[in-house]
This record gives C-alpha cells, sequence and structure tokens, in this order.
C-alpha cells in the first residue's frame, strides 16, 4: 500500500512538473514573438542620419507613425503622408520626386528586383509654407517581410485615412 502510495505522490509530482514545463514555455512562447516582432523593421532609408539596416519597431499612434531603432527615431504625422506604397523596390512614382535623401535607399534596393514584397515606403511633405506652397517631399523607407507588415497595413490605412499601394503580386486581404 505504501508503495502505492508513493507511486501516486511520483505520477503527481510528474503532473505538476510537465504542467508548469507547459506554463513556463506558453509565457515564454507569448513574450519571444513580441519582442522579436519589434525589431523587425530595418531602415533602408528617409531623412534622418540613422544608419542603414539600423533594426528596430513601427509605432502606430493616433497622430503619426514612428520608426524607433537603437540609433534614433523618424516620426512622420499622418496628416503629412502623400502616399505609401509597400513594394519589392522602390517604384517610379518614387523615384521621379528626387527627393533629398539624408540616407539614400537606392544602396539598399536589389538590384534584380525579386516578386516579394520588402520596401514600405512612405512619402509625405513637409508643412505648407507660408505662402501656401506645399512643403518638399520627403521619404520614409523600412525593409520589411510581409508576414510582418501584414497585421500593420489595415491599421496604418485606418489611422492614416488613406491607402497602402501594395504591389498586387501577393495576397494580402
Amino acid at each position: 500500500m505504501a508503495e502505492a502510495h508513493g507511486q501516486g505522490r511520483r505520477r503527481f509530482s510528474r503532473i505538476r512538473a510537465v504542467g508548469a514545463l507547459a506554463a513556463i514555455l506558453a509565457f515564454t512562447g507569448t513574450l519571444a514573438p513580441r519582442s522579436k516582432a519589434a525589431r523587425k523593421f530595418k531602415y533602408a532609408g528617409g531623412m534622418q542620419s540613422l544608419l542603414r539596416d539600423c533594426s528596430g519597431g513601427l509605432e502606430l499612434k493616433t497622430e503619426a507613425l514612428t520608426f524607433r531603432c537603437p540609433d534614433g527615431t523618424e516620426t512622420v504625422s499622418y496628416a503629412s503622408i502623400m502616399f505609401m506604397q509597400y513594394r519589392p523596390s522602390l517604384s517610379p512614382k518614387v523615384r521621379k520626386l528626387n527627393i533629398r535623401w539624408e540616407v539614400s535607399p537606392a544602396a539598399a534596393m536589389p538590384i534584380i528586383s525579386k516578386k516579394r514584397n520588402r520596401f514600405f515606403v512612405v512619402i509625405y511633405s513637409e508643412p505648407a509654407l507660408p505662402s501656401g506652397r506645399a512643403g518638399n517631399p520627403k521619404g520614409l523607407v523600412l525593409e520589411v517581410t510581409p508576414e510582418t507588415m501584414q497585421p500593420y497595413l489595415a491599421e496604418i490605412e485606418l489611422k492614416s485615412g488613406k491607402r497602402v499601394e501594395v504591389y498586387s503580386h501577393e495576397d494580402y486581404y
């Protein structure tokens, strides 16, 4: 009888150990993707003197979107956004704007464009000048995988009130 009682106690402690291990794995599994997802955007070009390939996170606030990485931040007000694109490379529409980039995204672009979307481009303008003319166009280019970008698309469109032009090769909706 004492032997049966000892086996029951061991079985109970194994079940408890397995339960604790499952809880620890579930807890770390929910925390790990968040910290990795926060750093899945890479700075490919823009108006700030950040290092190219600086990994960071994209924050979608009520009035602006902000890219943060260890080297610094770049914030774009939703009201100033002219258009946004998610494509395999810079489009001719963006190239024709002749933006004076602080960090040029051209070096990050592949020589032979692939079909897979990789670059999220935000073109925005400076505040209007006193003469009423719109300011010069500016840009922010982030490298991001489609799997990471997909959940951001709807929220960016909702908060900015503007559509993200997605290269039609891939299905997102």
